[in-house]
């Protein structure tokens, strides 16, 4: 066999990794989607978890607002109602799997603020939570939110 025989079935990296005849979307396989579909699960609710009960009660957020102004917030009210919002409806974005990359972007902004003025001034494990967020929102929003999703749905409806 010479250098310029391939064996049957053999496709070089390049190929396999994109083509400029195929789309990126369709090198995707099953497993890249299963596994961000679970990243998505996970995340997305988790932060609606988190985050419900102060969505559905004004007390709770209140109590949040306090946590931020203690921190030194500048507006604690407003930022508490945004950081909720962006974490519940962020939450809800990566579930459906619609808007992945934008609520991704949102949430990765998010928790780098929170790490910035809370968890920068206690020891490192305390941040460890947050860092985590940030790392998951940056992947969601690099690679968006897979085959399982709405988005892919959307986009797919489309051709």
């Amino acid at each position: 066999m010479d250098a310029t025989t391939k064996p049957e079935g053999f496709t070089p990296m390049t190929e396999t990794i994109h083509h400029p005849a195929r789309p990126i979307a369709a090198n995707r396989t099953w497993p890249n989607d299963l596994g961000l579909l679970t990243l998505r699960l996970v995340i997305g609710g988790h932060l609606i978890w988190s985050t419900q009960d102060n969505v559905f009660s004004w007390e709770r957020m209140l109590e949040f607002r306090d946590f931020l102004a203690q921190f030194g917030f500048a507006a604690p009210l407003y930022c508490a109602v945004v950081s909720v919002a962006a974490q519940f409806l962020g939450g809800v974005a990566l579930v459906l799997g619609a808007g992945t990359r934008l609520a991704g972007a949102i949430l990765a902004v998010n928790f780098v603020v929170a790490i910035v003025m809370v968890d920068a001034l206690r020891p490192y494990p305390a941040a460890f939570p947050a860092l985590a967020l940030v790392a998951a929102a940056l992947c969601l929003m690099l690679t968006g939110a897979g085959g399982f999703s709405l988005d892919a749905w959307r986009h797919n409806g489309r051709r």
